[in-house]
């Protein structure tokens, strides 16, 4: 078992090691400029945006600095997101 690991892990080192005449250099390509002078319209995310997107990511958000707008805006926004993946409507009456 040792001689098959040993053997394996020497065939494997092996193969990471390239080849000298199986790369080729790729010669570098013109960029044409793409500098604009007419400004563009940018929208710009809110901090409640950010942090949905972040959390719907899977990532941590910190909430704490929030108000307590903005966090209700992020827990109905969370909400909604969840309920449509789940395919849950509310209806309200």
């Amino acid at each position: 078992m040792k001689r098959i690991f040993s053997v394996l892990t020497i065939i494997f080192l092996l193969s990471c090691y390239s080849q000298s005449g199986a790369l080729e250099e790729v010669p570098a390509a013109t960029i044409a400029s793409t500098v604009t002078t007419v400004p563009t319209a940018t929208k710009e995310m809110s901090v409640v945006e950010q942090l949905l997107t972040a959390y719907l990511a899977g990532g941590s958000i910190e909430v704490s600095k929030l108000s307590e707008d903005e966090r209700v805006e992020l827990s109905a926004k969370v909400a909604k997101k969840k309920n449509a993946e789940r395919d849950i409507n509310f209806q309200v009456r």
